[in-house]
């Protein structure tokens, strides 16, 4: 009988021996898994800290752009009207051409009268009507 209870005792010794042994592996195994999670964790807070970053970057990109957007088109307006200013201007030099080369026929017209020596007194009032035109149409 001692001799089954000296066994049953060793075995226990041993198992307890084991169990013990088993416990260091988890805690060694437990110690290592903290390890690994805090770096894990740091990793991650890390990579948070990089999104809200860029996050930041783009909302100021995207402000940007938008203030870009709205200047482009302010000078997209302002090249219309430039446009339009410049149709007008080249349809008043359009006019004054024409009227410029039918003043100068006017005039041409009164030098060859006065040459054949026509009235003087017409050709020169003919004359000041044209230039007070002329002067007119230029201011």
């Amino acid at each position: 009988d001692r001799s089954n209870a000296q066994i049953h005792s060793d075995n226990l010794e041993a198992d307890v021996t084991a169990l013990k042994s088993n416990v260091e592996t988890l805690k060694t195994d437990y110690g290592k898994l903290e390890c690994k999670n805090d770096s894990l964790t740091t990793q991650i807070e890390e990579k948070v800290s990089q999104c809200k970053e860029l996050e930041s970057k783009l909302e100021r990109d995207r402000c940007a752009l938008k203030v870009q957007s709205e200047e482009n088109d302010e000078v997209g307006r302002l090249l219309s009207m430039q446009k339009e200013k410049a149709c007008d201007l080249e349809s008043l030099l359009g006019r004054a051409r024409t009227d410029n080369q039918a003043l100068t026929e006017i005039i041409d017209s009164a030098r060859k009268k006065l040459a054949i020596g026509e009235d003087e007194s017409l050709v020169g009032a003919i004359g000041n009507i044209l230039i007070g035109r002329s002067n007119a149409q230029i201011h």
